[in-house]
């Protein structure tokens, strides 16, 4: 058994109850990196310049990093004695990560949600004692006072799901590695495993027979830059999670 944390959006809109079967869905966010140095790509090139010094020496000059890669293009300008001309093609932004979400793990069941009770005992044995008196109700406010509303307890961000040993260091890495994890609540008749696939872009394009919109010589102002995000406080990007306040009253 395992903890994972759960919020709304991840947790079926709070419909997770003990005993429910649910399958376990995780997205990744795959980007290039350097083998050697385990930093994304582009790495920074650091071009060395060699000067000329009295005495017969040379000294070595090491220029201002420049993100990009090497390369060559035709020299448009004619016949000016080179073919080639050495070029850094740089990138415009950062790198875009690859998204991939799958199916992890399937028919988990869900052994508590929220905290445990402080004895760690979640199932009780019945007693053939007499019941517990019910408590005394609080009298009725005089005067036409308004009584003071019990606040509600805050909503569980925790939930505790069995699974194989295996299962659980999967799911400790994810946890680890701060992989958004998404419980799909199973209806109450379904069991076993099903034959789901790994969904990219790709994917979706195929499936849904999108058809890529072509480039037309106008457009609308202003430019259309972003979609709405589903859960505006919470942005996942490819170097943190970044918090913003939110607009809904």
């Amino acid at each position: 058994m395992v903890a994972l944390p759960m919020d709304r959006l991840t947790s079926a809109a709070y419909a997770l109850q003990p005993g429910d079967r649910v399958d376990i869905i995780t997205s990744l966010l795959f980007v290039d990196i350097d083998e050697e140095f385990q930093s994304a790509l582009p790495n920074d090139i650091r071009i060395i310049s060699v000067e000329a010094v009295e005495n017969g020496g040379v000294r070595y000059n090491v220029l201002a990093p420049v993100d990009g890669r090497t390369d060559s293009l035709p020299v448009p300008l004619g016949n000016v004695g080179i073919s080639q001309l050495p070029v850094i093609i740089a990138p415009s932004e950062d790198p875009r990560p690859r998204l991939v979400t799958q199916m992890t793990i399937q028919d988990a069941l869900v052994v508590n949600v929220g905290d445990f009770p402080r004895n760690g005992r979640l199932f009780r044995a019945s007693s053939a004692s007499a019941p517990e008196a019910a408590p005394t109700p609080a009298p009725a406010p005089v005067g036409g006072t308004n009584a003071t509303p019990t606040p509600l307890p805050p909503r569980p961000d925790i939930v505790a799901i069995a699974v194989s040993p295996q299962e659980a260091v999967v799911l400790a890495y994810y946890v680890e590695a701060k992989i958004p994890i998404t419980f799909a609540l199973r209806p109450a008749n379904e069991t076993g495993i099903a034959s789901v696939r790994q969904v990219d872009l790709d994917y979706i394009m195929d499936q849904y027979r999108i058809v890529l919109p072509r480039k037309l010589p106008y457009s609308i102002e202003p430019a259309i830059r972003s979609i709405r995000q589903l859960v505006a406080s919470n942005t996942i990007s490819l170097r943190d999670t970044v918090t913003t306040p939110s607009t809904t009253p």
